[in-house]
């Protein structure tokens, strides 16, 4: 199994608010509210088997990129995926659920990245806070299934 996240708050960076780099897999992330990155979340190549669900992206410029398509980007109906603020469908049975599932942005030539069954209500709120000092920039790169807080200075 590898590293669980959870409950956090992940905004205004300029690349990636979550990021999975090079072949780590099993990861849960759940319940985190990210917004307003470049990436919401993206999963590089050779990331496999994580779960990704319950989490709230708001507003990043580019929700999602997954280029793994053995990665769950939803848990089972009728539990639900993600919120995302820019899904447009509709919810005919009033179920919490979207009846069309949400497209995840994927790389030439893999097979189409779905989301099932995204949320029509925020889930939530997370409990912790990750803040970033003004001039860097905060990148979650899970790796052997450890949860690694990447600062950088970014040139103003």
């Amino acid at each position: 199994m590898g590293a669980v996240q959870s409950n956090n708050y992940v905004s205004s960076n300029r690349k990636r608010g979550i990021y999975f780099y090079k072949e780590n897999e099993y990861n849960l992330i759940t319940n985190n509210y990210v917004s307003l990155n470049g990436y919401g979340i993206h999963i590089d190549d050779y990331s496999n088997n994580n779960k990704i669900h319950h989490n709230n992206f708001i507003n990043n410029t580019n929700q999602a990129y997954g280029s793994s398509a053995s990665s769950l980007w939803d848990s089972v109906y009728p539990n639900g995926g993600n919120y995302w603020s820019d899904y447009n469908g509709t919810d005919v049975n009033k179920d919490g659920i979207g009846d069309t599932p949400y497209n995840i942005s994927y790389g030439q030539g893999e097979q189409m990245v779905l989301d099932r069954y995204p949320l029509m209500k925020q889930n939530g709120t997370p409990q912790q806070n990750v803040t970033v000092t003004p001039g860097f920039e905060i990148s979650w790169v899970i790796f052997s299934a450890v949860i690694i807080f990447v600062l950088k200075r970014i040139q103003l």
